[in-house]
């Protein structure tokens, strides 16, 4: 069985392990690979230290941005955003509205850092359902109603 030592990861290290985390690979592979490529450190008792001390502010700014994101789509929640299209013959919009016209919307409402993504571009008049997402997992959705306008 070969002996197998742990490093600390500096990046993230696909089917590996993510930045800051304690990994056990072999010592060929950290010498040959990690090393040279900068990708990972020897976990000596100082570097554990370090990177238990990064990992606490990591969670701590986290958690922040959770919260942050959790107020946001709580203000969200049960929003409704009304776009006047103007139409032609048959109530068919001309245009459409698109992520950018929710997003600026949203911004006009104080909702920040936030994504949209529609699969496609608003077409119909009438009401739809709009999908928020805040980041750390947290999402919302919003009514985006089209009405007949000039």
């Amino acid at each position: 069985m070969r002996k197998k030592v742990e490093a600390i990861l500096k990046e993230d290290v696909p089917k590996l392990g993510q930045k800051y985390e304690v990994v056990e690979v072999t010592p060929g592979y950290l010498r040959n690979y990690l090393f040279p490529n900068g990708l990972a450190e020897v976990a000596t008792p100082e570097a554990l230290e370090q990177v238990k001390a990064k990992q606490e502010e990591i969670e701590a700014e986290r958690e922040k941005r959770r919260t942050a994101a959790e107020a946001a789509a709580e203000k969200a929640k049960g929003l409704t955003l009304t776009f006047t299209m103007k139409t032609g013959e048959g109530g068919t919009p001309f245009g459409s509205v698109s992520d950018r016209d929710i997003l600026a919307e949203l911004k006009e409402q104080g909702i920040t850092d936030v994504s949209v993504n529609l699969n496609r571009s608003l077409k119909e008049l009438g009401e739809h359902d709009v999908t928020l997402d805040f980041g750390e997992g947290i999402t919302a959705t919003i009514t985006a109603v089209l009405t007949e306008g000039e």
